[in-house]
């Protein structure tokens, strides 16, 4: 972080030769701050929601698919029912490789 004496502060200076708004000024600093935050989280919402609506049909359905996807983010195969049995490990399902259970999220209503 830079030190202090790097930059003029015009507030503090002003306070140092008797300008009695210091607090003032802060206050009304702070409420600018609110007021822009709001403002923005606002706009970006809108934002968001007019990207969606604008979105093309594919690109609608290709965030539904992401959406399923990650809903179904760490589950294993057997919670989704795949699997392969192992007589060797007393007939326990063996989950298939991370890779093939991602794509085994993926397709789990064709399945």
């Amino acid at each position: 972080a830079p030190r202090a004496s790097q930059f003029a502060v015009l507030g503090r200076l002003a306070h140092e030769v008797g300008w009695k708004y210091r607090d003032v000024t802060e206050a009304l600093e702070e409420k600018r701050k609110e007021k822009a935050k709001s403002r923005y989280n606002k706009k970006r919402k809108m934002m968001v929601r007019k990207n969606r609506e604008n979105a093309p049909k594919s690109l609608r359905e290709d965030a539904q698919i992401r959406g399923r996807v990650q809903s179904q983010a760490g589950r294993t195969p057997r919670d989704l029912g795949v699997g392969f049995q192992n007589a060797d490990r007393g007939g326990k399902v063996l989950p298939f490789p991370l890779i093939i259970s991602f794509f085994a999220s993926f397709f789990s209503p064709f399945l």
